[in-house]
């Protein structure tokens, strides 16, 4: 209940900053939606359901933050702030068994929460309440598994310097594996390759908006043709400017949620390459693709409000 009603209140600040209000948020890192500041704190009146106690509030603003390391240095981000009512309470510990094992030879003895701390301020990008790795665990985490981490610049180079053509998407509203990461990741491979356009020769991202991990649960539309565009690319020379999203059933686990995007089967809408963000012609049906449009030069997904920031992007 509580997640649901964190999501109305981003979505009714949030939700028209794209250009339409049609209760999906196409770039949430835009938002300046912090959970500290914009959660209403119960009072003693205050009817079931309405508002956050203090713990509550707490524990958001960690899972929408970035976590850093004391010297206020960002780690890894925290999850974006859309979806939250249908993702909220997904969220997954999967880096706790990769520290265990990899950085701590699965001693038993070794506890991952035991680590982090939590503060609100600092001299660093985040100052949310947010959670905090001591720097010298950081180092190990990094020597453990250098070789496998693709986000570090030395094993970008090994990509950038092949003919490989690498074809990334990443569902924005992402409750197990940040989205915040990719984009992350992308930005600083434009950073240390000649930019975005260079960078789009060989790499191209895209951020499916409002929708969970792979695509399972979410509002808007989830699916598009990845493999022929692949294709197109390797063997036509055809790169992907823009794919069409369309609704496409998925299976679910057992008791799990319908997705509320198959509710409207025909909703179709442009996916485009980052930093490009689908816009709206303002006439006709939003959820009707030939509405939409991706422009060349388009720098949208860029944007940052104190949600990306306090997030963690880079």
């Amino acid at each position: 209940q509580l997640f649901g009603l964190f999501d109305q209140l981003v979505k009714k600040q949030c939700d028209a900053a794209d250009g339409v209000k049609d209760g999906m948020i196409q770039n949430p890192q835009a938002c300046n939606f912090v959970a500290e500041r914009n959660l209403p704190l119960c009072k003693p009146d205050s009817a079931a359901g309405s508002c956050f106690n203090q713990a509550q509030i707490e524990v958001l603003s960690v899972m929408t933050s970035g976590v850093t390391d004391e010297r206020g240095r960002v780690i890894a981000p925290g999850y974006a702030v859309s979806e939250m009512a249908v993702d909220g309470g997904l969220m997954a510990q999967l880096t706790d068994p990769v520290h265990k094992i990899m950085v701590h030879s699965n001693d038993p003895a070794f506890n991952p929460a035991s680590l982090f701390s939590f503060k609100r301020g600092g001299t660093g990008q985040v100052t949310a309440f947010h959670a905090v790795i001591p720097s010298a665990e950081v180092a190990k985490i990094t020597a453990a598994i250098r070789m496998g981490a693709g986000h570090l610049t030395e094993n970008q180079a090994s990509l950038m310097h092949s003919k490989v053509k690498l074809l990334m998407w990443h569902n924005f509203s992402d409750e197990k594996l940040t989205p915040l990461s990719s984009i992350n990741w992308y930005r600083q491979l434009a950073k240390s390759y000649g930019g975005y356009a260079k960078v789009q020769d060989q790499v191209r991202l895209f951020m499916i908006p409002a929708t969970s991990h792979c695509s399972i649960t979410g509002v808007g539309p989830n699916s598009f043709d990845a493999l022929g565009a692949l294709e197109n690319w390797v063997e036509k020379g055809q790169a992907p400017d823009g794919m069409v999203l369309t609704v496409a059933a998925r299976q679910f686990s057992p008791g799990a949620a319908k997705a509320v995007n198959l509710s409207t089967p025909n909703y179709a809408m442009p996916l485009c390459k980052f930093p490009e963000m689908a816009r709206y012609s303002g006439k006709g049906d939003v959820q009707d693709a030939a509405n939409w449009r991706c422009q060349a030069g388009d720098t949208r997904l860029l944007q940052l409000g104190q949600s990306g920031k306090q997030g963690g992007v880079m």
